[in-house]
């Protein structure tokens, strides 16, 4: 049987579908998540999220510009050193930090 594909179940589609758009597992985002609580600060809770993983970047929305300021200069290496170490398997290459929009919205 030459050439025949591997059929694929809708979990299969939708999960590649999501892989593809930024969003990781269920799995993957809550050690992502865990991770996050440990490398930031406790005085950011609340004030920076997790948006989404994007081409191996992190985009994390953040309230305010001068924190957004902040861990663009001051926290990103660190950041992404400890996540990385805490996720050896997750391939992250950088931080994005943006407005959270969820604020504008407000």
């Amino acid at each position: 049987m030459r050439g025949r594909k591997r059929e694929q179940t809708v979990s299969d589609l939708v999960s590649g579908a999501l892989s593809d758009l930024g969003v990781p597992s269920a799995r993957v985002t809550a050690r992502l998540r865990s991770a996050w609580e440990q490398a930031s600060d406790p005085a950011w809770r609340g004030e920076a999220r997790l948006l989404r993983i994007q081409g191996g970047v992190l985009e994390v929305a953040v309230r305010s510009a001068t924190l957004r300021q902040e861990l663009v200069q001051f926290q990103a290496d660190r950041l992404l050193s400890v996540l990385r170490s805490a996720l050896p398997d997750v391939p992250l290459i950088g931080l994005r930090f943006v407005p959270d929009a969820t604020e504008a919205a407000r």
